[in-house]
């Protein structure tokens, strides 16, 4: 009897909750003291008033309604004047009464959230998936030209039509029987067109899903500009047919292209995402003005998250427990809903994306079998919960009365099939949740609208508390249903990851398994492993609770109240009354039947307190939860960061007359090597397959040599065994890899406490793509730089070439391939500069996002010359080559091209004296005067012998614009007093009479 009693009290204490928040915790007594409490008496013969229960909500519901007044006590008769019950749709607003004003705005705002938010989430998510598609299979930049990544980008444009057949089998298995056998009873042309209809809907979602959400909230925009504000059910069914079609492409099909996006990354087919080259594209305006822009892979990125999270919470959340957003009051709740749920629904979109990936890449097609156990427990566990999903006998009859009366409102027939549903799973969409759960747990449930609760106008003071208590009731049966099936779904699906990923860490660590090539390494690998090991532990603790605000008693009402606990012990079976006289606190009068003979009856009082939580306390505590939910991805990306080495690429580079042939690898460095080291890892190719004794000879002068090694060799075994590696006379070391498809694998040779070179490693399908270029004598460097700023470094010697001796020197900008005055005073060279990446057999991603990133900001590396924009048909985005400089004695005078001046001579030349540097300053006829310039460039080798009779000079240029260029010579004089060399600088007296003296340093 006192577990009955218990029973009891908590049912009374969850009875009294506030609606809104939905929450289970008992309520405390506002602005009372628990020893200053009203009396109380619970009273063992009070019990619930039983309805009778009927297995569906609609069974009966062919009896008439009538609107007018039944009953004075009617909670939903009375007449319809002053107790009518009517809802609006989804997007209605309330606009009787006394906040005319705010509703206005609040309207407009929800107008405004459809139009940009809605619309533009569901049709952008769809537009960059297709996008993404025709990125992967063509080259914008290079003439749509077909990529080697066609397939996968036909794969991805396949995928946007997947959620169309998952609605198609919603619609078969869910709402078949509203269009197939119907009643006889019905008209036969009212039982075609709804055949008809079903046919319609079916081709509608199976050709044209990607745009279908669009299209269904375009059509509810246009109902909610029609004026239509009373509750309306076929308008209340576009509204759910919008956004559960939305719900299907953001929680399937965005899962999918997200975790596409993620595995060709991991690939190094698309490069990591927030590098500066994928996010510094630009589009040009009327005024060239530079507007910086996305690229596609991070639209398709930031689309497919907003737009998962979107729906997540859409489905299990404003479709279950909104339903309509009518005033500020329903909004709040919403986003207290969606706050609290937040931390959970973004930790499961990002551990089954992360993981998803992970396992496509390690395990290939066999990735699907963990996804096909994930689906089938979520069949499993729909069809083992559905058969307890049924409405509350307290609230069944006033419900079933709510959605028949809202049905005879709206002159709709009622639908009845000659087949007998049972209604116990009706409304439980069972195959359309065991899809949506694969990537995001989740549990639709539609027994009823939520938007009929949404309206209480007309209703009188009781009968308002007695529709709140029907909300409450109902929503707390639904939330306890679908937080156990989603519990159930997080349990099964986090299982079978992790036991995947346990099963891929043993493969790749300890056995040959093979996998495609990534950019993981070995210790990278297992960072990632225990990520995704993290992110599941952190899922199996969500089990406590979906809703943090819930768990942490965020939604309890503010006041005072307490707990009274009664112990006692039991000494023989009997009824007794007992008066526990002065034990029971003033003002309190417990009457209670206790079974048996109790004694040492002990009366506990615990006094309880509840503070009010502000929307920023809540908005904190949600956004802390989230960052802790995800911690792992933080922690791992930040330990990767600091501890694991860049990559380093090794370049090697061979030049003819007209053209720069530079072919990269890129390479994991093994060791920490110092940054003097790394500076200087340049020099000649030697391989160590023959004469290896004396190749791994200790050596104390260092050779201007790159050691190149097969680490299948003996040569490699040679080598392992050396205790002191450091000793080698190598600026460093390169080694082939000798094992494929198995990037990951982890590498038996330790070199982590060398530092005088550096060590990388090749894999075998790059050093396959070079081997014409790993041979003996092959300059080869090996570059540590950021790439974008190695490929940008203008001056870097990747981009030497040895300039014929005898060409002239154009000041102009060449028109032919030849030698030019560049805008940084260089000698350049107009030649082709040809430069190719590998990475695991694939182009770099890195360097065709650069070249992307060029050719769309059309970038100048010569802004002194109009016009010298990158168009990537006319030449390669890369800057442009420059010159050897001459060594000492090998230095000439330049030579003018046909048609050009030689400024620098004769009795037209135009020149200036420089005091300060004791040289003197010539200009071209179209600089007309002396002009500051800042980028002068080097100054040249001595020219001539030093005689009485000669005297050596050098000389260096400044390009000021395309036609304008300045030259500066410094002449020397032979000491014949002092040290018989040419230490003597110019006079301008003696050398240049006449001459006026420069403005300008």
């Amino acid at each position: 009897m006192a577990k009955e009693t218990r029973i009891a009290d908590q049912e009374d204490e969850n009875g009294s909750d506030e609606p809104d928040n939905m929450s289970t915790t008992p309520v405390r007594e506002p602005g009372k003291s628990i020893l200053k409490a009203p009396r109380v008496t619970f009273d063992p013969k009070s019990q619930t008033e039983l309805v009778p229960f009927k297995d569906s909500i609609d069974e009966q519901d062919d009896e008439v309604i009538d609107l007018r007044t039944k009953s004075k006590s009617s909670t939903y008769g009375g007449d319809r004047s002053s107790n009518r019950y009517s809802t609006y749709s989804m997007y209605s607003i309330d606009s009787n009464g006394k906040s005319g004003g705010a509703i206005k705005v609040f309207a407009a705002l929800i107008v405004l959230k459809i139009v940009f938010f809605d619309i533009w989430i569901s049709a952008g998510d769809a537009i960059t998936d297709f996008l993404q598609g025709l990125f992967l299979m063509f080259d914008f930049y290079d003439g749509f030209k077909v990529k080697d990544t066609w397939e996968i980008g036909v794969v991805v444009l396949a995928a946007c039509w997947v959620p169309g057949l998952v609605a198609v089998l919603h619609i078969v298995a869910h709402y078949r029987n509203e269009y197939f056998g119907l009643s006889k009873t019905l008209d036969k042309d009212f039982r075609k067109s709804r055949k008809k209809k079903f046919g319609l809907m079916i081709l509608l979602c199976f050709f044209f899903y990607p745009f279908v959400p669009t299209l269904g909230y375009i059509v509810n925009l246009w109902h909610i500009n029609g004026g239509n504000r009373d509750y309306n059910v076929q308008t209340a069914r576009l509204e759910l047919f919008a956004r559960v079609a939305h719900s299907i492409t953001g929680c399937i099909e965005a899962p999918f292209q997200l975790i596409m996006t993620t595995w060709l990354i991991m690939k190094g087919v698309l490069d990591i995402p927030w590098r500066n080259t994928m996010v510094k594209s630009s589009y040009e305006d009327r005024f060239e003005n530079q507007i910086p822009f996305f690229s596609i892979p991070m639209w398709t990125l930031c689309f497919s998250i907003v737009d998962i999270l979107g729906c997540a919470i859409q489905i299990n959340l404003f479709n279950v427990y909104i339903g309509t957003l009518r005033n500020v009051k329903s909004f709040k709740r919403y986003m207290n809903l969606v706050g609290g749920h937040f931390p959970f629904f973004f930790h499961a979109v990002c551990f089954r994306v992360i993981t998803f990936a992970f396992l496509f890449i390690y395990l290939d097609t066999k990735a699907v079998i963990p996804l096909f156990i994930i689906w089938l427990s979520n069949i499993i566990i729909g069809y083992a919960t559905v058969g307890k999903h049924k409405i509350p006998k307290q609230i069944r009859p006033k419900l079933k009365r709510m959605i028949s009366l809202a049905r005879q409102k709206a002159n709709l027939p009622k639908i009845t099939s000659e087949v007998q549903k049972k209604k116990n799973n009706e409304n439980t969409p069972v195959w359309l949740n065991s899809f949506l759960s694969i990537f995001v747990p989740s549990c639709f449930v539609h027994i009823a609208d939520p938007g009929l609760f949404a309206d209480t106008s007309g209703l009188t003071d009781k009968q308002k508390e007695e529709h709140e208590q029907v909300k409450k009731q109902f929503f707390d049966h639904e939330k306890s249903f679908q937080q156990k099936v989603i519990k159930y779904q997080v349990q099964t699906s986090t299982t079978v990851l992790m036991i995947s990923l346990a099963i891929v860490f043993y493969s790749v660590n300890f056995t040959e398994w093979k996998y495609h090539n990534n950019i993981f390494s070995n210790e990278e690998f297992n960072i990632l492993c225990c990520v995704i090991g993290g992110l599941g532990v952190i899922s199996y603790l969500f089990l406590l609770g979906i809703d943090v605000f819930e768990l942490f008693h965020l939604n309890d009402k503010p006041g005072e109240g307490g707990k009274i606990s009664i112990k006692y012990k039991e000494r023989k079976k009997k009824q007794e009354s007992v008066d526990m006289g002065e034990d029971v606190p003033d003002a309190v009068n417990i009457n209670i039947q206790i079974d048996g003979d109790p004694d040492d009856i002990t009366v506990v009082e615990t006094p309880i307190k509840t503070n009010r939580h502000g929307a920023l306390k809540k908005a904190t505590i949600s956004a802390i939860f989230t960052l802790l939910a995800v911690s792992p991805i933080i922690i791992g990306y930040t330990y990767s960061s600091l501890e694991i080495q860049s990559p380093a690429y090794v370049v090697m580079k061979i030049t003819d007359d007209t053209t720069i042939n530079i072919r990269m690898a890129k390479a994991r460095l093994l060791n920490d090597p110092k940054s003097s080291s790394k500076s200087t890892a340049e020099g000649l190719l030697i391989k160590c397959g023959y004469n290896t004794e004396n190749k791994l000879k200790c050596k104390n002068q260092q050779l201007n040599e790159i050691l190149l090694m097969d680490m299948g060799d003996n040569c490699f075994e040679d080598f392992n065994e050396i205790d002191d590696i450091e000793c080698l006379p190598y600026k460093g070391i390169i080694l082939l890899e000798n094992w494929k498809d198995r990037s990951s694998r982890p590498v038996t040779f330790v070199a982590k406490g060398v530092t005088k070179f550096p060590i990388v490693s090749i894999s075998l399908k790059d050093s396959n793509k070079t081997s014409n270029r790993l041979q003996d004598g092959q300059f080869t460097n090996i570059i540590f730089n950021d790439f974008d700023s190695l490929l940008e470094q203008e001056k870097s010697d990747i981009y030497e070439i040895r300039c014929p001796k005898d060409d002239c020197t154009s000041m102009k900008y060449p028109a032919k391939k030849q030698k030019y005055i560049g805008c940084d005073g260089e000698v350049k060279y107009q030649a082709e500069v040809d430069m190719t990446c590998t990475s695991n057999g694939l182009p770099c991603p890195e360097l065709e996002s650069w070249k992307r990133k060029i050719c769309k900001e059309k970038k100048s590396f010569e802004p002194c010359f109009d016009g010298d924009d990158v168009d990537c048909k006319v030449r390669t985005p890369f800057p442009p080559a420059q010159c050897i400089p001459a060594k000492q004695g090998e230095e000439e005078m330049p030579k003018s091209c046909t048609g050009e001046e030689r400024f620098w001579e004769g009795s037209k030349a135009k020149y200036c004296w420089k005091e300060t540097t004791k040289t003197v300053k010539y200009w071209s006829s179209e600089c007309q005067k002396e002009v500051e310039c800042a980028n002068w460039g080097r100054w040249s080798t001595l020219i001539g012998t030093c005689t009485r009779s000669s005297s050596p000079e050098k000389f260096r240029f400044c390009r000021k614009s395309t036609n304008c260029v300045l030259m500066e010579i410094e002449k020397k004089h032979k000491d014949l007093t002092g040290s018989g060399g040419c230490t003597l600088d110019s006079s301008k007296n003696d050398d240049y009479p006449g001459a006026i003296d420069c403005k300008f340093s």
